[in-house]
């Protein structure tokens, strides 16, 4: 992660007064927010790389904004549970909550908000890095950089590509077409 990108990321914590610590977590845990009292903090599993560390951090800080001290809510459209008469309808329902649910779950939730904030913070390379070590988050990924640049996001679109062909190719920082 650039110094700059760093700084950001820090400025966020200190606003949120959420500290970082580094510590011996299984090797499957990247780490958690433990929010309490004060101070509050994510701990980061010491063993994994910068990248997962910065991924790790924003997927927290997306929890801690979205979720943390805030009543539990229906994140599925209401669509989606109706008792529709027709089977066709019923099936058709039941594939796609099953394919949307991954988005609409506080873990996807939490990833879609670090891949935004960490595209918005210029960590392009960490973004790669994290779709490397963790390649079914790419559609998590494939989604906000959809609606990114769409929505005004700033990402430009030459940079929008180049993100998406790395993702796809593993081509990080070669060569492009």
């Amino acid at each position: 992660m650039k110094p700059k990108s760093k700084q950001q990321l820090r400025r966020y914590l200190e606003y949120f007064d959420l500290q970082v610590k580094y510590v011996h977590l299984p090797e499957k845990v990247s780490g958690f927010l433990q929010p309490g009292p004060d101070p509050q903090y994510i701990f980061l599993n010491e063993d994994k790389p910068q990248s997962d560390h910065a991924f790790t951090v924003a997927h927290e800080l997306g929890h801690y904004v979205m979720h943390f001290d805030r009543p539990a809510r229906n994140r599925m459209p209401t669509y989606l549970d109706y008792p529709w008469e027709s089977t066709l309808l019923r099936e058709a329902t039941q594939m796609t909550k099953s394919w949307a649910e991954p988005f609409f779950a506080p873990e996807g939730e939490a990833d879609a908000w670090a891949f935004a904030f960490l595209l918005k913070l210029g960590a392009v390379d960490d973004v790669l890095s994290i779709l490397e070590l963790y390649p079914k988050k790419f559609w998590i990924f494939f989604l906000i950089c959809m609606i990114s640049a769409y929505d005004g996001f700033k990402l430009r679109t030459k940079t929008f590509f180049r993100i998406l062909f790395d993702a796809l190719t593993g081509n990080k920082g070669q060569t492009h077409p």
